[in-house]
């Protein structure tokens, strides 16, 4: 889960300071924002805009609005701008980076936040972005350096700690993951995606009652917290609660149907339930929103084996394989499918390359079917 923090403030600029009426619009945007009142956030940045055409954070703040909005083009508009009026203002680069991150521009993205620290080395926020960005790579050595100098700026920076956390879960340091959240919530008690952290945490430590009753903690703070329904559905489908587990996955994507994941999980819990129309109509879904999700196209095809439609289990099978050579899951389901409409020969090539693979499984098939 991504968590930066752009702070923005209301101050005067390098140069001047702005019109104070404009100033009331932008602290009213703000907090329409920080209630997700984002068309009346934009209303009020307008009418600051209006007053002040200058006015640096009015357009930085906008654009973090239209971030959220997912109107990229209008939110790199307003970055661009307020770089162009004050170049040296860092948070305005931060809250770029942030947007050419959601874009998949993390070349950009590194350099706008280099870009502020060049600007303002004290800036914690920039370190935290960084650092984001950088456990996004794996690259967790530096990850954790960033946000332990963001930290070190800012020792009550609670989203530095929550994602510091994060980066420890991704390391599968489960405990200091605990401790962090911990820290964070401390700083914030209503810190929902701490919360949602510390559920991960207690999930990847295979301790599932107290990972579902942090997703539980994280929902009750913030019902829109679409990752802690998507995670605690996936700790229900664990513990074989199916039914639940699915509620979990539709409440995700009511908040955001452009994620292909919740729509998988949707499959595979359907899947265990043997409501094989409804997986393969999820898998379909999930396919259409990432078209190289190598696991949909497999699930898809062992769904389909299921159903005895073994020519179509075929096609996803090879579809999977395509785009990893190294699935020896896929060859193996697809020689099952292969010797289930009398291809003896495709079956046993197939299997031959499940354990060249290194598939045990494939071994005693190849002893079963190829002798």
């Amino acid at each position: 889960m991504k968590n930066v923090l752009i702070v923005y403030g209301i101050a005067c600029l390098f140069y001047a300071c702005s019109n104070v009426e404009a100033i009331n619009f932008v602290k009213k945007g703000e907090a329409e924002d920080s209630k997700k009142n984002y068309r009346a956030a934009l209303e009020d940045y307008d009418k600051a805009i209006k007053l002040d055409p200058d006015y640096v954070i009015a357009y930085t703040d906008r654009g973090a609005t239209r971030q959220e909005m997912k109107d990229y083009q209008g939110a790199k508009q307003d970055f661009d701008k307020a770089i162009e009026i004050n170049p040296n203002f860092a948070n305005s680069y931060v809250g770029r980076g942030s947007l050419e991150e959601d874009m998949n521009n993390h070349k950009d993205a590194l350099n706008d936040y280099n870009k502020a620290i060049e600007l303002k080395p004290d800036y914690a926020p920039a370190y935290n972005n960084r650092g984001m960005l950088e456990d996004g790579n794996k690259d967790y050595k530096d990850a954790l350096s960033d946000l332990f100098k963001a930290i070190k700026l800012n020792p009550n920076y609670r989203i530095a700690y929550s994602n510091r956390a994060l980066i420890y879960i991704h390391g599968h340091d489960y405990v200091t993951a605990i401790q962090d959240c911990q820290t964070a919530i401390q700083l914030d008690p209503n810190d929902a995606i701490s919360y949602c952290h510390l559920g991960d945490a207690y999930y990847g430590l295979k301790s599932y009652a107290l990972a579902i009753d942090n997703y539980d903690e994280a929902i009750k703070l913030d019902p829109y917290a679409t990752l802690a329904y998507e995670n605690r559905g996936f700790v229900k489908y664990l513990l074989n609660e199916y039914t639940d587990a699915i509620k979990d996955y539709s409440k995700a994507i009511e908040l955001d149907s452009t994620e292909p994941i919740p729509y998988y999980n949707t499959g595979l819990a359907e899947f265990k339930l043997k409501n094989y129309e409804r997986a393969i109509q999820n898998y379909n879904k999930s396919i259409k929103l990432d078209p190289v999700f190598t696991y949909a196209y497999y699930n898809r095809g062992r769904t389909e084996s299921a159903m005895k439609k073994y020519n179509d289990a075929i096609v996803d099978f090879g579809k999977a394989i395509e785009l990893d050579s190294t699935d020896m899951d896929s060859y193996n389901n697809r020689a099952y499918a292969k010797m289930k409409l009398g291809d003896k020969n495709g079956c046993c090539l197939d299997l031959n390359q499940a354990i060249r693979l290194g598939s045990e499984y494939a071994k005693d098939s190849l002893k079963k079917y190829c002798q």
